[in-house]
């Protein structure tokens, strides 16, 4: 079955959500999901897709590619949306709400630009993310509660 996500013809920003993250370092990985779905979102032109189910806070640099063969196209924090044919995507995962927080289960691969866990130097971070969005950017911010201040946040621009 085809899925048509067609946001950008209209000039809106494409974001995501589901359960299960695929790019991630934590507890679960891909254990939970297939890489597919999250090779789809970045087929589709997401902007940014939003997981949670690893119980810690992650996010990737803005890719694409596979799972198995991820490619970092841009990792300075202000992100030039990608055109059709150059398709990135974010992915954050934001399982840092409170319940049960994890650890992070590997050292930090180049795709992945910033993780928290309760293993993580300085403590755990609870917290929420903040998405604003504009005719012109869109903005993401992790929004720190309780534990530690993480210091996280991006830019998508067009």
């Amino acid at each position: 079955k085809k899925v048509a996500i067609d946001g950008r013809a209209a000039g809106k920003w494409v974001v995501l959500g589901y359960h299960h993250p695929c790019f991630s370092i934590g507890l679960h990985a891909c254990k939970d999901t297939k890489p597919s779905l999250s090779e789809l979102a970045i087929g589709l032109g997401a902007d940014v897709v939003f997981t949670g189910h690893d119980h810690n806070y992650q996010r990737t640099h803005q890719i694409r590619g596979t799972k198995a063969s991820p490619v970092v196209i841009d990792k300075d924090n202000a992100y030039q949306r990608q055109t059709v044919t150059s398709k990135g995507t974010t992915f954050v995962t934001v399982g840092n709400g409170g319940h049960n927080p994890r650890t992070i289960t590997q050292t930090l691969p180049s795709w992945m630009k910033v993780v928290n866990g309760t293993n993580s130097p300085g403590g755990f971070a609870f917290g929420f993310a903040e998405l604003t969005a504009t005719s012109t950017t869109l903005t993401v911010k992790h929004v720190s509660v309780s534990g530690v201040a993480l210091q996280d946040s991006f830019i998508l621009t067009r």
